[in-house]
């Protein structure tokens, strides 16, 4: 989403080697939209069941 590097550093309030180490990879600009789409559900529309 964020072509810079040292600006996605900055805003996650890390360094650049913590970024590169642990977060640094390549995807495409569609996936990254599908992922940044995804939203709560409405509080009404739970889909959570009990695991026994």
């Amino acid at each position: 989403m964020h072509p810079n590097d040292g600006q996605v550093a900055l805003e996650m309030g890390n360094s650049l080697k913590v970024i590169e180490d642990h977060f640094f990879e390549i995807v495409d600009e569609r996936a990254v939209g599908e992922c940044w789409s995804i939203k709560q559900l409405p509080k009404g529309n739970r889909k959570i069941v009990a695991m026994s």
